[in-house]
């Protein structure tokens, strides 16, 4: 084999080496590094590397071998190169998808924990509002039992000193009241006096035209003071009342 040849059986050797390389083939061969990443080879591909190894270790190792169809080996060459190529491509493409699928969990995770962050805030805010209502509701109770208890101390107060004045301005009432009532009382008994005694006159002149108008109007006035009368009784009984209920107190 001359030495250009063998240049370029080096050449080529070298470059798939290094292709199986980047596919993550381990080993000091050819046939090492193909038997390493066999799972991910075709069947055929794994055979003309195996060939070609065996066609680069007589060339490097057996200075009267000769190629019979150099041709061959150069094209077989350049395929496996090629394939090999693809299958890199296809290899970082899965790699590039992997990991984008990997950023894409990445940034989920993220996603996730930034919205169990935020949803925990929330919460934490509520809880903080709920406390400041319960606070904010126990201090207007306290302010409503305080002005509670200071109207009571005020009305008790307030009761207790005037209790005394009301009850001697009830006894007052009830004395003007009775002294109305015996007036009432008296003018009462002049009006039953006055009617009996116009009845009786005009029953003894016994004058066709009797003068009823004048025992009308004195009924009439009768009629005023016995309501006047029931309306000063009412009056006086309440009071007596609210008296004896006061001495209780």
């Amino acid at each position: 084999m001359n030495e250009e040849q063998t240049a370029k059986v080096i050449k080529y050797t070298r470059e798939i080496e290094t292709l199986l390389g980047n596919l993550g083939a381990k080993g000091k061969g050819l046939h090492e590094k193909t038997n390493s990443i066999e799972k991910i080879l075709r069947e055929d591909v794994k055979k003309q590397l195996h060939w070609i190894a065996s066609v680069r270790n007589k060339t490097m190792h057996d200075s009267s071998f000769i190629i019979n169809n150099f041709y061959d080996f150069q094209r077989t060459c350049k395929d496996i190169i090629e394939s090999l190529k693809r299958e890199i491509e296809r290899q970082e493409q899965r790699e590039r998808q992997e990991q984008r699928e990997i950023e894409k969990q990445r940034q989920r995770e993220k996603q996730r924990k930034i919205e169990i962050e935020k949803q925990r805030k929330i919460e934490k805010q509520k809880e903080i509002e709920k406390q400041r209502q319960r606070e904010k509701l126990n201090r207007n109770i306290i302010i409503s039992i305080i002005g509670i208890v200071f109207l009571f101390i005020i009305y008790s107060s307030f009761f207790s000193k005037n209790q005394e004045e009301i009850l001697l301005e009830l006894k007052k009432n009830n004395v003007v009241l009775i002294d109305k009532l015996s007036k009432i009382n008296n003018e009462i008994g002049r009006l039953t006096i006055s009617i009996k005694r116009e009845k009786e006159q005009q029953g003894v002149i016994r004058n066709i035209f009797n003068d009823t108008d004048k025992i009308d109007a004195m009924q009439i006035q009768l009629d005023k003071h016995q309501n006047l009368k029931e309306k000063l009784k009412d009056e006086l009984e309440d009071n007596i009342d609210k008296i004896d209920a006061m001495k209780i107190q």
